[in-house]
């Protein structure tokens, strides 16, 4: 019975060491994903001399007496107004700088990525 009891624990122990070194793999590979997506956002906007950005528009509020037949009258503003695209210039050496770094940082990040996921594993 203490056999069993030792292979169980045992177990549990070499799954808690899988699942903490695949839990590192894994916050590794999402920083690779997210430098990668800012990677291509980069290239893509040095290519159109241009970044599309969410601008939420200027929204005037007027006020108007308003009412349905299920409703009293009263005072109504509506300030709901989508968010829209608007196309901004970017300054290209200042561009081509912030690509230059995370590309260097991306590099870094895979160098020590085994040191890193077994460090964390580790602790």
């Amino acid at each position: 019975m203490t056999r069993i009891a030792g292979i169980l624990v045992l177990i549990a122990v070499l799954a808690g060491c899988a699942s903490q070194t695949a839990q590192c793999r894994r916050d590794v590979q999402q920083e690779l994903a997210q430098l990668d997506r800012q990677i291509a956002q980069s290239r893509e906007a040095l290519r159109l001399g241009y970044r599309e950005e969410l601008i939420r528009p200027r929204v005037t509020v007027g006020v108007e007496i308003c009412g349905s037949p299920s409703a009293n009258v009263g005072v109504c503003a509506d300030t709901t107004r989508p968010p829209q695209r608007a196309k901004v210039a970017i300054d290209p050496a200042q561009e081509q700088r912030a690509l230059n770094d995370m590309l260097a940082r991306r590099a870094d990040v895979v160098a020590r990525a085994d040191r890193d996921i077994a460090q964390c594993a580790a602790s």
